[in-house]
């Protein structure tokens, strides 16, 4: 399809810069997943899962792989589990995934801290560390004697799951590990690629993963909706008076500056700022080098 967001559209916006919140029922007209589904050729190369789509049961491996893919990580297979680095307030937890057919669940661990052969783990610091975990939803810390790793591990139904649930789950547990990371943070053995490992937080609250599906829309009733993959690919939707456009292309980005090069040839030059987990601010270029536009997008419901 043809890029339809152009400079003739962004002229009849300049009047005035918008910023407006995005509406739950934004695609009621249009449903989001049934515009995604129209790029076959993107669907059929990369296998793509929706991240509303619900899955009846993760049967594998590479389905689980997929699945985090659409929550948004860049996961990769490493024998029979999942494996990636879970970004959460300006920590990056190493976290495995395994299908376990057998019980039907989903088995995961987040990788926190080993202990220093030469220090140890004193008993009052595995106490506390014992009795930190979310018990009523089956969350603990664990400390593994033979590798001396200390590991937040916990489990879920594999039953009708979605890539939001999964996401929503998995941020939920990187919060837990924050919270009580003065238990296993001074404990830590250094320069293990293995453990969690503190960022550089003012970089990641300028520019946390734009990986998702957003959405926002105009007091006008047009919508949009920007699908961006892991590997930089984009899907940018708009939708007006019902009717939708699709355009796709490579997303690139330089500090505050997002490039969403289409297919087509055209370019929309932008910036991105107030991003969090849940939503980030991008304004559209236009060639004087002003904000044509400006949407608040929030990530799809």
């Amino acid at each position: 399809m043809r890029f339809r967001l152009t400079t003739a559209v962004l002229l009849t916006l300049l009047s005035h810069v918008v910023s407006v919140d995005a509406d739950e029922t934004l695609f009621s007209q249009v449903a989001m997943e049934s515009v995604f589904e129209k790029d076959i050729e993107t669907v059929k190369e990369v296998a793509v899962i929706e991240k509303d789509q619900r899955i009846g049961r993760i049967t594998s491996t590479a389905l689980l792989v997929r699945t985090l893919t659409a929550a948004g990580y860049d996961a990769k297979a490493k024998g029979n589990s999942a494996a990636f680095q879970l970004k959460h307030a300006g920590w990056s937890f190493p976290v495995t995934m395994t299908v376990d057919v057998d019980k039907d669940r989903i088995v995961c661990e987040m990788s926190l801290a080993k202990v220093d052969a030469s220090q140890g783990l004193d008993k009052e610091t595995l106490l506390q560390l014992l009795t930190a975990g979310d018990a009523a939803n089956g969350a603990f810390f664990a400390y593994q004697s033979d590798t001396k790793r200390i590991q937040l591990r916990w489990s879920f139904d594999n039953r009708d799951i979605t890539a939001t649930d999964l996401k929503a789950d998995l941020l939920k547990r990187a919060n837990l590990a924050d919270q009580n990371a003065k238990l296993w943070s001074t404990t830590e053995e250094k320069n293990d690629p293995g453990i969690a490992r503190k960022t550089d937080s003012r970089q990641e609250k300028t520019w946390f993963s734009l990986v998702g599906t957003w959405s926002a829309s105009l007091p006008s009733g047009e919508a949009f909706a920007i699908q961006i993959s892991s590997n930089a690919r984009f899907q940018l939707v708009h939708i007006k008076s019902g009717k939708s456009t699709v355009s796709k292309g490579k997303a690139s980005r330089s500090g505050n500056k997002l490039t969403l090069a289409g297919d087509d040839k055209t370019t929309l030059n932008c910036t991105v700022s107030q991003s969090t987990a849940e939503s980030f601010r991008l304004a559209v270029i236009d060639a004087k080098g002003n904000a044509a536009v400006t949407l608040d997008f929030k990530i799809a419901k």
